[in-house]
């Protein structure tokens, strides 16, 4: 999958979610970004809200290692969030598109 569309389309679903009225704890989504096991948490929680079918393991490997990096480094407020996990979702896609693109 490309780069750019693996995190785009996690962002519009998370964003369409939390347009839904949804949220996420913000410290559990923290806790499972850290620990890589995001992706499966989300499933868990959301179940056919959310779409994931389009990821192949490769890319599921990737987002979980990219997301696990991020929130090792970065709190929710330093990406301006304080409390929907939804919205820190489309944080870190957003943060991970940022860095790709200065090539960090």
């Amino acid at each position: 999958m490309d780069r750019v569309i693996r995190y785009t389309h996690l962002a519009f679903q998370a964003l369409a979610l939390a347009d839904e009225g949804e949220t996420l704890d913000l410290d559990e989504t923290r806790k499972h970004a850290e620990d890589g096991t995001l992706l499966a948490w989300l499933k868990e929680e959301l179940g056919d809200r959310i779409d994931l079918t389009y990821y192949e393991d490769a890319d599921k490997a990737m987002l979980s290692d990219r997301f696990a990096s991020l929130a090792n480094a970065t709190g929710p407020g330093d990406l301006g969030i304080t409390r929907n996990g939804l919205a820190l979702v489309t944080a870190y896609c957003l943060e991970a598109l940022q860095q790709d693109r200065q090539g960090a």
